[in-house]
């Protein structure tokens, strides 16, 4: 099973970072202009490099110069280490200084591939990193259409589904094949999804869906024991230790509880703050099992203080394992006032999910984290589940609102409180306005006032 194609169309330093992010083992072979060269990934990080007889640190950075290559990957079995020895990212702030400018797309280039080797879930990831005009296909367990432009989903079909729901379906796709082709002009839907928001939604649908079934849910992250020895031989890049700390590895599984203490005595301070919040939101009996750990280093028994002589009122509850897996069945169990501490200090997507909480006191309380970022309002500003007094929050806020992203979000949002959405209608540029007369998800005194902003440009234009 292959995934092959022309770089371009992917961008071969967002390949490698998807490839790293979800830990990938593989071979990625390139050929360009009568040469070939070969980068094997070991779960993410390149172990080995071989062009022209040569191989090693040096090789690795040339190749990652090869941005016009046509490209082969398939999965491998080889995990062996081999002569390069630097990180990923060092290597690519190499190439960057070497390699070319980026040829035009040919609207002839395809990339295929099959779903096995590339889920639907890292090929959403990859259209939002390189945030390219792009359409990808699926075939066999799903017939859709997903279209992107500037790393956003802006038309999606499956079936009788449309846009948000036609996603959910891909992202629950596990066979069948996949082709992404240029997109010449982006089609004016009105519809700007955002693909992080997608993606925390429609993994926690398939998932639970699964659940119900009685289907497991998929594993393809290592085991405990495997965690723990890269941990010990430093295996691990940053970006995937932070991940780990905040719990969310692939397919949103939970990282076990012994691999959070580990983390908790990270030496990267980021990792290390994520775990110990982790650990802090660890369920009760999990706390408890920790607490009685002779071996407990310090600063875990520290963060743990607080619940070491907590209420045994949650001897009732089911099983961890009866739940779905995933963040949404996490929260949903938590007291408020562990949510109002979760939403002031929660990882990104823990105050993303919050901030969408029917509770004013509560979303407003993520939006306000300090930890809150820009991306992080765009996101919620898009969303069409965001609590309104969020999004009236948002908009009050200049140092929020000043961008134009943000702004044209808060208008195409339905839950936008009305007189919100007419005052920003006179900030959307024409094409937009166009394509918001056309909405009609819009409130009708929204619409009324684009339409007015439209005639007051064309009578300007003509005088």
């Amino acid at each position: 099973m292959l995934v092959s194609g022309q770089v371009p169309l992917v961008g071969l330093f967002e390949w490698l970072q998807v490839l790293e992010a979800n830990r990938r083992s593989v071979d990625l072979r390139l050929r360009r202009h009568g040469d070939s060269g070969r980068l094997r990934l070991v779960r993410g990080r390149i172990a080995d490099a071989r062009c022209g007889g040569e191989s090693g640190d040096a090789v690795a950075a040339r190749l990652l110069t090869w941005i016009d290559a046509h490209f082969e990957q398939q999965r491998s079995l080889d995990e062996s280490p081999g002569a390069v020895t630097r990180a990923n990212y060092d290597l690519m702030i190499d190439a960057l200084a070497a390699a070319s400018d980026l040829p035009a797309i040919d609207p002839a280039w395809r990339v295929t591939g099959d779903l096995v080797v590339t889920p639907p879930v890292e090929l959403l990831q990859l259209a939002e990193l390189n945030r390219r005009r792009c359409t990808i296909l699926f075939h066999d367990d799903v017939e859709a259409t997903v279209r992107f432009d500037g790393g956003r989903v802006v038309e999606a079909r499956a079936g009788d589904a449309v846009n948000e729901q036609a996603v959910y379906a891909v992202i629950g796709a596990r066979f069948g094949t996949f082709e992404i082709a240029p997109l010449e002009a982006a089609p004016e839907t009105g519809f700007a999804g955002s693909v992080q928001e997608l993606l925390v939604e429609g993994v926690r649908r398939s998932d639970e869906e699964r659940f119900l079934r009685g289907e497991p849910v998929p594993d393809p992250d290592p085991t405990e024991s495997q965690l723990m020895t890269e941990l010990d031989e430093s295996a691990l890049s940053p970006t995937v230790r932070l991940a780990m700390a905040r719990r969310y590895q692939p397919r949103g599984l939970a990282t076990p509880a012994p691999v959070l203490v580990r983390l908790a005595d990270d030496p990267d301070e980021d990792v290390r703050e994520a775990a110990r919040e982790s650990i802090a939101h660890l369920p009760a009996k999990v706390k408890r099992a920790l607490i009685e750990d002779a071996d407990l280093p310090a600063v875990v028994r520290e963060v743990l203080a607080p619940d070491a002589d907590a209420d045994e009122a949650d001897e009732d509850l089911p099983p961890d394992e009866e739940y779905p897996v995933g963040i949404h069945g996490r929260i949903r169990q938590l007291s408020m006032a562990d949510k109002l501490f979760l939403a002031r200090r929660g990882t990104r997507n823990e105050r993303l999910i919050l901030m969408r909480h029917p509770s004013r006191r509560i979303a407003v309380a993520a939006l306000e984290s300090p930890r809150t970022s820009d991306q992080d309002i765009e996101i919620i500003a898009a969303s069409s589940s965001a609590n309104s007094e969020v999004l009236a929050a948002i908009a009050r806020d200049e140092h929020h609102n000043h961008k134009y992203s943000v702004a044209r979000s808060l208008v195409f949002n339905a839950k936008t409180p009305s007189e919100i959405g007419r005052r920003l209608v006179a900030r959307l540029r024409e094409r937009d306005l166009r394509v918001a007369w056309r909405d009609t998800n819009l409130s009708e005194s929204v619409r009324a006032a684009v339409r007015k902003r439209i005639r007051a440009l064309e009578v300007k234009r003509r005088f």
